[in-house]
């Protein structure tokens, strides 16, 4: 029994949790509101571009800008500042955890960045360059 809630055991016996679940809503709950003060100015730069999505002044692309996987796209964000909240870059999940793996501790986010896109998806090898269709081929 919960002695907060005065809730029955209605979990597993084999977990460990010594809360129902109501304590453990209220619990994420209150992780979330710190997490979202602390981090202000990250939670309204994505709420800003869920409701730009939601209200179609933002529109994600196909799939994802570095290795063309349409599913699960986030968008990484430039910067969190106001005017540059809807700027994004829409990557695939894991296109965008390489590159906040690749941003901790980098120098020059911009320049990590641009290294990280112009690196085949995949592989720590810079893409091959490539003649536009129907363009010049060098020669």
């Amino acid at each position: 029994m919960c002695p907060r809630h005065g809730l029955e055991r209605v979990w597993k016996a084999s977990e460990s949790r010594r809360c129902c679940p109501q304590c453990l809503r209220e619990k994420k709950a209150r992780q979330n509101r710190r997490n979202r003060a602390a981090h202000r100015e990250r939670y309204l730069a994505r709420k800003a571009v869920e409701n730009a999505v939601r209200s179609g002044r933002l529109t994600k692309p196909e799939g994802c800008v570095r290795c063309g996987l349409a599913s699960r796209l986030e968008g990484h964000h430039w910067s969190y500042e106001t005017r540059e909240r809807l700027s994004v870059l829409w990557l695939c999940y894991g296109c965008h955890q390489e590159l906040e793996a690749l941003l901790t501790g980098a120098g020059s986010p911009f320049r990590a960045t641009m290294r990280f896109l112009l690196r085949e998806a995949g592989s720590g090898q810079p893409r091959e360059e490539r003649a536009p269709e129907g363009g010049p081929t060098g020669k």
